[in-house]
C-alpha cells in the first residue's frame, strides 16, 4: 500500500510539473503588417544598391511562420553562435525547411535564413540586419529571388532565460529566402506578361518573328503555326534593452 501510495505522490507531482511547464509555452502573436512593412524596407534597400526586388512568396512565410512557432514552443530564441540556427527539438534551419517541403530550385538555387529578435520593433530588426554582414548578404544575394517574412509582436512570451522578466514588447522576425519559388517540389514561376497571340505565316518560304521567340520557316504546303512558349524565371543584436551576440547566418546552397 505505501508503495502504491508513492507512486500516486509521484504521478500526481509529475503531471503538476508538466501542466506548469506547459502554461509557461506561449504562441507568437503574428503582424503581417509589420512583416509587410519589414519586407518593404529589405526590398527598398535592395533596390538601393541596385538589385531586384525580393518576390514575395506566400509558401516562404509560412516557413518563416512555423521557425518562429517553434521558437515559442521551444522557449528559445536561435543561439547566435550556432550557425545553423537550430532550435531546440526542431533541428536546423536545413533540416526544418526540408521537413516543410522547402527544397532548392530543381536547376541550382540555394535557400537562406535571416533572424533577429529586437526591443525596438521592426526598425530595430531591420537596423541589425543591415550592421550584421552575414545578414545583409542573404539580403543582397543574387541569387535569391524570393523571400518570405514573418514577425511576431510578444517576444517577451517567447521564455528564453536571456530575456528579461521586465520586457513589456519586441518582436522575433524571420525572413526565408530562395532562388526559387519552390515547396514539396512545385515551382511556381516568377509573374511574366503574356504570350502574344499565336500568328500563322503563308506561302511561299516566309519567316514569321514574334518576340521572344525563334524565327520559323514554312513550306508552301499546309499553313504553319508560331506559338509562344512563356518564359520562366527561375542577430544578432537585440534591442537597446537586451543584448546578444550577433547572428550568423544559415545559408544552405545548391548550385548545379
Amino acid at each position: 500500500m505505501k508503495i502504491r501510495n508513492i507512486f500516486a505522490v509521484l504521478a500526481l507531482v509529475s503531471t503538476s510539473v508538466f501542466c506548469t511547464i506547459s502554461a509557461q509555452a506561449a504562441s507568437p502573436s503574428f503582424d503581417s503588417d509589420q512583416a509587410s512593412t519589414l519586407l518593404s524596407k529589405i526590398n527598398s534597400y535592395r533596390t538601393s544598391q541596385g538589385k531586384s526586388a525580393l518576390k514575395y512568396s506566400s509558401k516562404l512565410a509560412s516557413v518563416a511562420k512555423s521557425r518562429v512557432s517553434a521558437i515559442y514552443s521551444s522557449q528559445a530564441l536561435i543561439n547566435g553562435g550556432d550557425p545553423s540556427h537550430s532550435i531546440p527539438g526542431f533541428g536546423s534551419f536545413d533540416t526544418q525547411a526540408k521537413s516543410l517541403g522547402l527544397v532548392a530550385a530543381a536547376g541550382g538555387g540555394g535557400i537562406g535564413e535571416n533572424f533577429t529578435a529586437s526591443s525596438s520593433g521592426i526598425d530595430g530588426a531591420y537596423s541589425n540586419w543591415l550592421k550584421s554582414s552575414s545578414h545583409l548578404a542573404n539580403i543582397l544575394e543574387d541569387q535569391f529571388a524570393y523571400t518570405g517574412v514573418a514577425v511576431s509582436t510578444n517576444l517577451q512570451d517567447v521564455g528564453d532565460p536571456q530575456i528579461p522578466s521586465g520586457l513589456t514588447s519586441g518582436v522575433v522576425a524571420i525572413q526565408v529566402f530562395a532562388s526559387a519559388d519552390t515547396i514539396d517540389g512545385t515551382t511556381s514561376p516568377a509573374p511574366s506578361t503574356p504570350a502574344p497571340t499565336p500568328t500563322t505565316t503563308t506561302p511561299p518560304k516566309t519567316n514569321n518573328t514574334t518576340p521572344n521567340t525563334k524565327t520559323t520557316t514554312t513550306t508552301p504546303k499546309p499553313t504553319t503555326q508560331v506559338v509562344n512558349k512563356p518564359k520562366i524565371d527561375k542577430t544578432q543584436k537585440i534591442g537597446s534593452k537586451i543584448k546578444f551576440d550577433d547572428l550568423v547566418v544559415i545559408t544552405t546552397k545548391i548550385f548545379s
